[in-house]
């Protein structure tokens, strides 16, 4: 993720999002209200994820990362995985 603090002329250091193993089809919501939860910044996107069963198939994950403070950090997402077709 990258940001620019004066409209593209200059960019801050990117953020990585943490977990991530491949990341696609990612979408960013930002409240820019003065509500409670102003300054969030929310990623949602599929990914992968480790599997654990003995047959040791990737399996494909949708995750939800949130910013409580503008972007910098984000916590470890939340994530709900499918299970793979046989």
């Amino acid at each position: 993720m990258l940001d620019s603090p004066d409209g593209g002329d200059t960019w801050l250091e990117p953020t990585v999002l943490p977990y991530v193993v491949g990341i696609d089809r990612f979408y960013v919501a930002i409240d820019n209200t003065a509500g409670e939860y102003a300054g969030r910044v929310y990623v949602n996107a599929w990914t992968r994820a480790h599997n654990t069963t003995a047959d040791q198939m990737s399996v494909t994950s949708h995750a939800l990362w949130t910013s409580l403070d503008g972007g910098a950090p984000f916590g470890r997402p939340v994530q709900q995985t499918s299970t793979p077709p046989r």
